[in-house]
């Protein structure tokens, strides 16, 4: 049965399915040739592993860092800590510790 797993994973990476829809649909073709457990459990495994803050919090800051790149917002703090601490030797480190305290 793992053969059988592995084939459609593999079967679907190559007609270029993303890699998360190939495994979800592995997954499910397993669960319903094996029938130890009932499809209803899906929609529910999958929405208790998405309402895990930590896990959400993961793609929300990548899109935060994107709207603060795209609006400029992140070159202007850099150079305003540059202003503040970068002609100091060793500025450069404090530009970068100066920049994530306003961040944060």
């Amino acid at each position: 049965m793992e053969w059988l797993i592995l084939a459609v994973v593999i079967l679907l990476t190559l007609i270029d399915v993303p890699i998360g829809f190939g495994l979800s649909i592995a997954a499910i073709i397993f669960l319903f040739f094996k029938g130890s457990g009932s499809l209803s459990v899906v929609p529910l495994n999958l929405f208790s592993g998405a309402s895990s803050f930590p896990l959400l919090a993961i793609p929300l800051f990548i899109l935060a860092g994107g709207l603060m790149d795209t609006s400029g917002i992140s070159l202007r703090l850099v150079n305003m800590a540059n202003s503040l601490v970068g002609f100091v030797r060793g500025g450069l480190a404090m530009v970068t510790v100066v920049a994530t305290m306003i961040q944060s």
